[in-house]
């Protein structure tokens, strides 16, 4: 999934630093919501609503273990 220009998945997401976390998150859960809107969604659309519900527990997990060890 591109997120602000980077290709980010289930398997990268962890090589990112604590800010590009905090603004992935937020843009999953913008993109995550905009997704609920559509009337009649793609299976495209559908698709990348599967990843971002897929992606962001994953990286609220990581950032709230980063944020009890102290890492960025």
């Amino acid at each position: 999934m591109k997120l602000y220009g980077y290709e980010v998945n289930t398997c990268n997401y962890k090589n990112f630093k604590m800010k590009q976390l905090k603004n992935f998150q937020s843009m999953l859960k913008s993109n995550i919501r905009n997704f609920k809107d559509i009337d009649n969604p793609t299976l495209e659309d559908m698709e990348r609503e599967y990843k971002a519900e897929e992606l962001l527990p994953l990286i609220k997990h990581e950032i709230k273990v980063r944020s009890k060890d102290g890492r960025d």
